[in-house]
């Protein structure tokens, strides 16, 4: 499941709705299940492939739900994007029903299906049988994503891909890890900090020399766990891109270590499709960090960064 969390929008229209699904998530969404926070303390979004049959809707509502109810949701907005009439119907029909049972209002359940909107739930303002023709490039929220640079990716692989290793970096790195001089215990955690605060403040990359110098130090999990207990959310946004950078030209035998680290700083930054993406990217070597199965548990049970710390 990927989940997030934005600050809140007003949305009074399908469209309006539409057009925050993109920027909630953070790519443009399809063959997916979307459920949108839209009433409560904590606006969560989140994301699923869709359901194959009524087995695996339970498993879904078995994410959605303890998420929702863990950020204290009182409604939500259901958008099932596929040409699959029935196998959203199917969905929706058990997701007002689990709904019901927990006191979460759903209050507007559309399908998506080629530029066209079709409701799924009786009520929905403007809608037709035939479905309802939209376009959100023009829409006053898509243009306010855009002022703010926001980026909407093609699809999830392609935000995963923001994260795949430039292989001339790695192979630089790798040529100053071989004449790296290693650093270890509290002067390596005084180190990364001070590479980390220096270069998230200018938004310059670091040399290969002060990558490859980060990435060994993180070979040490003490190290690892000193930097995480002291990130925050503020600055998180640039933090993120310091990290993303690093990662881009990690050697492989330090990606799950440094790809734990990024999925951190994404959670924090509020982007959770970017922090499964980092978490994917940690144990696709064969390893699995401790700190990315962390953050896979935090993102599970849709946990929001605010209670960080």
């Amino acid at each position: 499941m990927d989940t997030t969390r934005n600050q809140p929008t007003v949305i009074t229209s399908p469209e309006d709705f539409l057009a925050a699904a993109p920027g909630a998530m953070g790519f443009e969404l399809d063959q997916s299940i979307l459920l949108l926070g839209c009433a409560g303390p904590r606006a969560m979004h989140a994301r699923v492939d869709l359901p194959r049959c009524s087995e695996d809707d339970a498993q879904v509502l078995q994410q959605f739900l303890p998420a929702a109810l863990g950020n204290d949701v009182a409604a939500v907005a259901l958008i099932v994007y596929t040409d699959d009439v029935h196998s959203a119907a199917r969905f929706t029909d058990h997701l007002l029903a689990a709904c019901s049972r927990e006191g979460i209002q759903v209050i507007i359940a559309l399908r998506v299906d080629r530029g066209r909107w079709y409701a799924l739930v009786d009520g929905v303002v403007g809608a037709r049988p035939e479905g309802v023709p939209f376009d959100i490039s023009s829409h006053p929220i898509t243009a306010q994503r855009v002022l703010e640079g926001r980026r909407v990716y093609a699809s999830r692989a392609e935000l995963a891909a923001s994260l795949d290793p430039d292989l001339e970096a790695v192979a630089a790195v790798e040529r100053a890890l071989r004449e790296a001089r290693p650093v270890a215990g509290a002067r390596a955690v005084r180190r990364v900090r001070s590479v980390v605060r220096r270069h998230s403040r200018s938004r310059r990359p670091p040399s290969d020399a002060l990558v490859a110098e980060v990435v060994s130090a993180l070979a040490d999990d003490m190290t690892v766990a000193h930097i995480v207990s002291a990130m925050d959310r503020e600055g998180a946004a640039a933090r993120l891109e310091f990290w993303i950078g690093v990662l881009r030209r990690t050697p492989p035998a330090h990606v799950a270590q440094v790809a734990g680290v990024t999925a951190v700083a994404a959670w924090l930054a509020g982007n959770g499709a970017l922090a499964w993406c980092a978490v994917d990217r940690s144990v696709a070597g064969g390893q699995e960090h401790p700190v990315a199965t962390m953050v896979g548990k935090l993102l599970s049970c849709g946990v929001p960064p605010d209670v960080w710390g």
